[in-house]
């Protein structure tokens, strides 16, 4: 195919949700020092305006910023893929678990598939041929080191699913297995 380009949303060991469970207890992540994000959502009255607006900026803008900074290279018909790693949490259909410590989370997440999904949209008039999706990379939090994917794996996994998507899926959601997610 034409070009592949990847854009990386921040994890959410940026976002405030580390270091709430730190403080809570509830489960055992381990939090690093260099993320100083203060938890933006610890129960209704605790809403912290700053800290949500930052974990959204970081999850978010960067991805729409970068499209429509090439946006120009894009137009035209040559093929080209544009996939951006996002998580399952920003499912707005799969979200059974709630939270509020993953409010923040959830929201920018979720705000990053919709800026995707308008993108393919908007890509799609100026380029027959572009494909935009957003990817789920594998899952892991809590997995011991030893068993974690290694990134050679995992490249080639999100490498293989964007190589069997067509025009026809342009603006989807998919996991690392190759199965769709529900927005």
């Amino acid at each position: 195919m034409g070009t592949i380009s990847f854009t990386i949303g921040a994890c959410y060991a940026a976002s405030s949700s580390r270091r709430f469970h730190r403080r809570c207890g509830r489960c055992k992540w381990r939090y690093r020092k260099r993320h100083t994000a203060k938890p933006a959502f610890i129960s209704a009255k605790q809403l912290d305006e700053v800290s949500f607006a930052q974990v959204m900026h970081i999850n978010a803008a960067p991805p729409a910023l970068l499209l429509a900074a090439l946006k120009p290279s894009l137009q035209g018909k040559h093929a080209t893929i544009i996939a951006s790693l996002s998580a399952r949490v920003g499912s707005i259909t799969d979200n059974g678990y709630g939270g509020w410590c993953w409010y923040s989370y959830r929201a920018s997440k979720a705000a990053h598939n919709m800026l995707l999904r308008t993108a393919a949209i908007e890509l799609k008039r100026l380029n027959k041929q572009s494909i935009v999706l957003c990817l789920q990379k594998p899952f892991q939090a809590r997995v011991p080191t030893e068993k974690l994917f290694s990134a050679e794996f995992v490249v080639k996994q999100l490498i293989d699913v964007m190589a069997k998507r067509s025009q026809e899926t342009t603006g989807s959601f998919w996991d690392c297995a190759g199965e769709p997610i529900d927005w």
